[in-house]
């Protein structure tokens, strides 16, 4: 599993969060890294923040999906922003699901396990 924010804290929470449900994680505090890292590595799932610098999470999306390698990995967006637009326009762009921040480690680990049992 990938976990993609530029929130240092709220990344280190996530991580601790799915490591204790024994969920090897790896983190990238923005965009740019996590796509360097997925030239030779792929993921089960993709946890992507929508508001980083240099390179919004909408974009890396778009990125992931335009690749014939990564496109299969599933990703959940998972941001404070919940505008209607940016919502529309995740599920657009291939997100598979939308998760508002903060969120509960229930709600979470439900949508992840969700959606890793539908492969």
């Amino acid at each position: 599993m990938v976990v993609i924010d530029d929130d240092d804290m709220y990344r280190e929470m996530i991580d601790a969060m799915l490591e204790s449900e024994t969920m090897s994680v790896k983190t990238f505090n923005c965009g740019i890294a996590a796509i360097e890292y997925f030239q030779s590595e792929t993921a089960d799932i993709i946890l992507l923040d929508y508001m980083m610098p240099n390179l919004n999470g909408l974009a890396v999306l778009r990125l992931l999906k335009s690749s014939a390698t990564l496109s299969k990995i599933p990703v959940v967006m998972l941001t404070g922003d919940s505008s209607k637009e940016i919502v529309v326009g995740s599920m657009k762009a291939g997100a598979k699901a939308y998760i508002v921040k903060p969120a509960n480690q229930t709600l979470l680990l439900d949508k992840i396990n969700s959606i890793l049992s539908a492969q």
